[in-house]
């Protein structure tokens, strides 16, 4: 169960970790520049408040179908 839950937590850290990479590549903000103030593009708020949780879901589900 440890293990399952280990597996599926370093999934999304990963793919978090790449869409980080991605966005500060692409100029808009990570998380970390919206909770700092650094950045407030539109576009920014929409990519952390709805792509971000559906990668993230749809990362954490093919890993699940993978354990």
């Amino acid at each position: 169960m440890v293990k399952n839950y280990l597996i599926l937590g370093y999934g999304i850290l990963i793919a978090a970790i790449l869409f980080n990479l991605v966005l500060s590549k692409l100029g808009l903000s990570s998380w970390y520049d919206l909770l700092l103030g650094n950045k407030d593009k539109y576009t920014s708020l929409v990519i952390l408040f709805i792509i971000y949780p559906i990668l993230l879901g749809y990362v954490a589900q093919k890993v699940m179908e993978l354990i």
